[in-house]
């Protein structure tokens, strides 16, 4: 309870203070002591060793960022002086730079496609933020999701629009079109999408003769 409130208040973007307001001071007081105390475990067991692996920094990133705590943040929350947290984060921003170089960069990667693929996989297997490839490429933020959104996304999207009784044509002809923007769609899929977007691209009396 004391996690998840925390970590729903900051996905929702809500604050502090706005949490302490719904919750009630006393009930808010009780989970930040709560939270503290178990942020305050969690850090000291990575830094037990004096030894810091990547594990371990990805997951105290992972940890700040789930909550919506910085260096400064962290520092406070646990009694541990800033310096420790700046040294984790870059731990993590060196090594999952030198990771994004080495798999984005491997002889075997030759397309646009394939680095989008590369970069998704990354994702999903150190859970990567798109700010994270971001940093690590010449790619901002913005970029990259440009790049990745129409791919994770593509399914569920194009799945929605066929089955939607009031689409339109145009809709769909902008969704294929943008789908074949997109270097992985279309490399992976373009011969079913482009035969699809010609025929609606077709005047009406050419589609009936067909």
């Amino acid at each position: 309870g004391i996690l998840s409130g925390f970590k729903y208040a900051n996905d929702s973007g809500m604050s502090e203070a706005s949490l302490k307001k719904t919750l009630g001071e006393d009930v808010f007081n009780t989970y930040k002591a709560g939270f503290a105390d178990y942020a305050k475990t969690g850090i000291t067991s990575i830094l037990a060793d004096n030894k810091l692996s990547f594990d371990e920094a990805r997951t105290a990133v992972k940890f700040g960022r789930d909550y919506g705590y910085d260096a400064q943040k962290l520092a406070d929350l646990t009694g541990t002086d800033k310096k420790v947290f700046d040294a984790i984060f870059k731990n993590y921003d060196e090594t999952t730079n030198k990771i994004v170089d080495s798999v984005l960069g491997a002889d075997d990667v030759k397309t646009n496609g394939d680095r989008i693929q590369r970069a998704l996989a990354l994702e999903k297997k150190y859970g990567f933020t798109d700010e994270d490839l971001a940093k690590a490429t010449d790619f901002t933020v913005d970029q990259v999701k440009g790049l990745l959104n129409p791919v994770r996304n593509f399914e569920s999207d194009y799945k929605k629009l066929l089955e939607d009784p009031n689409r339109s044509e145009d809709q769909l002809k902008t969704f294929l079109t943008s789908s074949l923007q997109n270097p992985f769609l279309k490399e992976k899929l373009g011969d079913k999408l482009q035969p699809a977007l010609d025929e609606l691209n077709k005047p009406p009396r050419e589609r009936l003769l067909d």
